[in-house]
């Protein structure tokens, strides 16, 4: 990926040759911010915990969903989610915080919801390998996830990543969006995730969110 210096050089030839427009400047130029890129990665999770919410709904009510699909999104969160968002979080934010003497109780917490979080993945992977699927054990799981993460995204949102920021000096806070951005680099990365959670949500019929507004205007209590 690109990094600020190289993108200066880019944009400056690119200027003399006269082959570049202003929106591409910016895109070249702009580097995200560590909290930028957090929000963003729990922005893709709340799509997965949808596309959950949507697998529970159709286990419940006898729709057939496809066993694969099931154990891909636990890989995808196993893979993005797990060994590098909350990997981010456990080196980088916590820390911070803990050598600062600051939300200590909350920051334990959120580890710990980061352990049960990875033996709920590795049921759910479990599960969806069977032949015949225990469906009130996959459905107990999944709905375990769903409940513990919506709370621990609050958190972090609201408490965790405003603080941390207020603890980093804009030089350390640059330095570590680059390396994030680099580590990124070294997995699958977010836009490459990201279509996959696309086709997914479309193999589910709820990319669309016209269906989903429909949806809700079919059903408004008054």
């Amino acid at each position: 990926m690109f990094r600020l210096n190289q993108n200066l050089e880019i944009v400056a030839c690119a200027i003399q040759k006269n082959i570049i427009i202003p929106h591409i400047i910016i895109s070249l130029i702009y580097m995200s911010t560590p909290n930028e890129d957090l929000m963003k990665e729990h922005g893709l999770l709340n799509r997965l915990l949808l596309i959950y919410e949507e697998i529970i709904n159709r286990l419940q009510t006898n729709i057939i969903v496809s066993h694969q699909i099931i154990h891909n999104v636990a890989k995808i969160i196993r893979t993005f989610i797990e060994d590098h968002h909350e990997k981010t979080e456990e080196l980088y934010i916590f820390p911070l915080l803990i050598n600062n003497n600051m939300e200590v109780e909350l920051v334990n917490e959120l580890i710990e919801q980061h352990k049960l979080g990875r033996i709920i993945t590795d049921n759910i992977m479990k599960l969806t390998l069977q032949n015949t699927i225990d469906k009130t054990k996959l459905i107990g799981n999944i709905s375990n996830f769903i409940k513990m993460y919506r709370y621990h995204e609050s958190r972090e949102d609201t408490i965790i990543f405003p603080k941390f920021r207020g603890l980093s000096s804009d030089q350390e806070y640059k330095e570590l969006g680059e390396k994030l951005e680099e580590e990124e680099d070294k997995i699958i990365g977010y836009s490459d995730t990201l279509q996959i959670v696309t086709i997914i949500e479309k193999y589910l019929g709820i990319f669309d969110l016209k269906i989903i507004t429909n949806k809700v205007k079919n059903n408004i209590y008054v």
